[in-house]
């Protein structure tokens, strides 16, 4: 059984994170010339179509099935095979799994369509496409894979290079993505920018 109260909070944060992505496209809209507007807020919107379609089909499975070998998950919850109002205790034992699914999903629609005010009046719509098939991909189901499962080894480097931002919050709470994991993927990507500065010339 689930609890009502948990599940109706889990709900409202949904809706409260799904409200961003609208509220961020007219926000990059009054920040671009008068000609782009249309372009710049049609490249956050249709980050809900195309990107809730991606979780639906594979993205939830990739992201938060069975890992392989720790680098990404696997296919067993492909079309929502398996989530439905039963709580899963890995990720919630008082709410129903697609209410993690649902919560999940708004943050996935959300991380791309922050990325359009980097190369706002640079990047044509149909490049964007590309780009956002291949960043829910590549980033989001990477990087929240490696976070959940805290026995891999990549999550262990990860660990070692952001040791000191990661002890307020213990390795195993890692299993619900939230502040912790974002504060250890800023830092481990602070890092990497750091160290190829450093070794690689020519990169400021």
């Amino acid at each position: 059984m689930f609890d009502t109260g948990d599940t109706s909070f889990m709900m409202i944060c949904a809706a409260l994170v799904f409200i961003m992505t609208p509220g961020l496209a007219f926000f990059y809209g009054g920040l671009v010339n008068k000609k782009n507007v249309l372009t710049i807020m049609m490249q956050s919107f249709v980050s809900l179509g195309v990107v809730t379609v991606l979780w639906f089909i594979f993205g939830f499975s990739l992201t938060f099935g069975s890992d392989v070998h720790g680098i990404i998950g696997n296919l067993e919850y492909c079309f929502l095979n398996g989530v439905g109002m039963d709580p899963n205790p890995d990720y919630g034992s008082t709410i129903p799994f697609f209410s993690f699914f649902s919560y999940q999903q708004m943050f996935a629609i959300l991380t791309p369509a922050l990325i359009t005010g980097a190369f706002a009046d640079r990047v044509n719509f149909k490049s964007y496409l590309v780009f956002l098939v291949f960043w829910v991909y590549l980033f989001t189901m990477r990087r929240l894979t490696i976070s959940n499962q805290p026995n891999t080894f990549t999550l262990y480097l990860l660990y070692l290079s952001i040791r000191p931002a990661v002890l307020p919050c213990r390795i195993t709470q890692l299993k619900m993505p939230g502040a912790c994991v974002n504060t250890c993927t800023g830092h481990f990507t602070a890092v990497l920018w750091v160290t190829t500065c450093l070794f690689v010339p020519n990169t400021i």
